[in-house]
């Protein structure tokens, strides 16, 4: 866990950052932030952990809706060709690059060990609280990116 409030607030802001970066570069998605609350009615869920002189764990929730746009824009295919399974698919790959751009921005004295990315059971992080949390307006929905230390 970072030792400092200034290190833990530069992690949130590099974490905004790659978000908005990665979604508008890799998903032609172009996100609002903080205009909405969490994530309502149906989720696709992935995490991101890694291990090291730090751990922690990188999730990325988002509405069934906007994963499906984002499957198909990262698919290059048209939105009713993208599979449920999919979309699941294409969100663990967003949450690793997301993670794997974070670890890559991070400075430490060894590296750091990221896991592949899976998918996120409803409630696995419920009632913990986030280092860092941004919660983005995408087309067709919300998504949620955040930071957990361990």
């Amino acid at each position: 866990m970072p030792v400092n409030e200034k290190a833990a607030a530069d992690v949130g802001e590099c974490l905004r950052q790659i978000t908005v970066d990665v979604l508008e570069t890799m998903f032609y998605l172009f996100p609002e932030e903080d205009v909405v609350e969490e994530v309502d009615g149906p989720w696709v869920g992935a995490l991101f952990r890694f291990q090291g002189q730090v751990s922690g764990v990188v999730t990325v929730v988002v509405s069934e809706a906007a994963a499906r746009t984002a499957a198909a824009n990262f698919l290059a295919v048209e939105e009713d060709e993208a599979a449920p399974e999919q979309a699941a698919e294409v969100v663990c790959e967003l949450v690793n690059m997301i993670g794997g751009s974070l670890l890559g921005s991070m400075e430490h004295e060894s590296p750091l060990e990221p896991f592949p990315p899976e998918a996120m059971e409803a409630g696995a992080f419920e009632g913990r609280e986030a280092a860092a949390r941004h919660v983005f307006q995408v087309e067709n929905g919300t998504l949620t990116v955040a930071l957990y230390w361990e």
